[in-house]
């Protein structure tokens, strides 16, 4: 993790990468799992722990989804960002500590809210790193913009059956006056592409900030140009900028189908362009929600590529008791 990147080390790594060279170590930034049919992953987003919350409400909700993962036996939990908003330190703990007790592995990412709370920038990371069964990658001084910047390979024997990219797409971004939405910087970009050429593989990818294409996608899906499913019920909420055009370059490095939050409302899941955009569904009812649209997004990784596709993305509701 390194938040700002100066343009000479920005230009030295563009010039490493060009050259087919990259100045360090990718295994760094990754992690395995074993890979076996019909691999489950459970996503969760947007549960906004913090100072507002009635704690004893909120738990019983989310040990109730953990409830449903660990019945249902599923391998792995993705959190994509706000899970915090004007926490305390005792609200970090409070997450971290219920997630991890339910004994399933999980992956996290930051989103715009996280750190608008009573604690420095690296306290999420510190406990995270504490935590048994948590699978996760942030080093302090690693000139890549933003706080989680890894990748989960899910090995079948010695093949990559699938990559899961965990991509930070950052908080804010000053626009004149007023501030935007962040984006996926070019050094993550740069991450990105060494990882994959480093070794090719099918891959998902998740973020919390949605890209531009997503509301793109759902006009056209609206027009009954494309197909999907689920319903926007927001305008859909993206970065500052497109200019570096990181869903082409998500899409040439592999990546299939990407996984975000931010718009509470949204849990669309379309395909544009042969790439999957889908919205995560709202974990929690902090903060705006639809009552009856609170829940988790369930994936499913077939053992044969070819047949991952919307079908294989469902939108759970669960609904607080």
């Amino acid at each position: 993790m390194k938040k700002f990147l100066t343009s000479s080390l920005l230009l030295a790594s563009l010039l490493l990468s060009s050259c087919g060279k990259v100045s360090y170590d990718i295994s760094m930034y990754k992690k395995e799992m074993t890979y076996h049919d019909n691999f489950k992953i459970m996503q969760l987003t947007d549960l906004h722990f913090g100072i507002e919350m009635d704690s004893d409400k909120e738990i019983k909700h989310l040990n109730k989804m953990l409830d449903i993962a660990k019945n249902e036996k599923y391998d792995l939990i993705v959190i994509t960002g706000d899970s915090f908003l004007d926490a305390k330190k005792a609200h970090v703990n409070l997450l971290i500590n219920t997630i991890d007790n339910a004994n399933i592995p999980w992956a996290y990412t930051y989103g715009n809210h996280d750190f608008q709370g009573q604690y420095d920038s690296l306290y999420i990371n510190d406990q995270i790193k504490k935590a048994k069964n948590a699978v996760f990658v942030d080093y302090d001084n690693d000139n890549i913009h933003g706080y989680t910047n890894y990748f989960i390979n899910l090995k079948e024997g010695d093949a990559i059956k699938y990559r899961l990219f965990i991509i930070d797409s950052n908080s804010y971004h000053p626009t004149g006056f007023k501030y935007g939405y962040d984006i996926i910087h070019d050094e993550q970009i740069e991450h990105i592409k060494n990882i994959y050429k480093d070794a090719p593989a099918t891959a998902l990818a998740f973020f919390h900030i949605p890209l531009t294409e997503y509301q793109i996608a759902y006009d056209l899906y609206k027009d009954g140009q494309i197909i999907g499913q689920g319903e926007n019920n927001e305008p859909c909420c993206p970065g500052y900028t497109d200019k570096n055009h990181a869903f082409n370059w998500l899409k040439n490095c592999g990546v299939i189908a990407t996984f975000t939050g931010h718009d509470h409302v949204n849990y669309s899941d379309l395909l544009y362009k042969d790439m999957i955009l889908s919205y995560g569904v709202k974990s929690s009812d902090l903060v705006y929600h639809q009552d009856d649209k609170i829940g988790y997004k369930l994936i499913t990784l077939p053992s044969d590529v070819g047949e991952f596709g919307l079908n294989k993305i469902e939108s759970r509701f669960v609904l607080y008791e």
